[in-house]
């Protein structure tokens, strides 16, 4: 449980460059960026902070490999295919709209990408 509370506290930051509710994450990252130059910039902002959010995730795993794992995405995952994720889950979880953004990507991505556990 403390591994998860540090993913949390390292992915806070990012908050300044962010996004607050989930609701405003699933806005932005289902933005069209064949739409203009504002939406993508919307789209592109999204994918970093996802990417962002993943790496850091992956960096605790990798300190602690022998606790359990959070996360378990393919090797070569790259930012859209995160940002399409989180975004299909956010459309499939309506009621998580209201909670942090930090915590309803960590859903997205558990629930997207688990673990086998040993």
């Amino acid at each position: 449980m403390r591994t998860l509370a540090l993913v949390l506290a390292l992915s806070f930051p990012l908050s300044a460059f962010g996004y607050d509710r989930a609701e405003e994450i699933y806005s932005n990252c289902s933005a069209n960026p064949g739409a203009g130059v504002q939406e993508a910039m919307k789209s592109l902002h999204c994918s970093g902070y996802l990417t962002g959010i993943v790496d850091g995730i992956l960096i605790m795993q990798s300190m602690k490999p022998d606790q359990r794992q959070f996360i378990c995405p393919p090797s070569e995952i790259s930012g859209e295919q995160t940002l399409k994720a989180v975004t299909r889950w956010l459309q499939q979880n309506p009621t998580v709209a209201d909670i942090s953004a930090r915590a309803a990507v960590l859903k997205a991505l558990v629930a997207t990408y688990p673990c086998q556990q040993r």
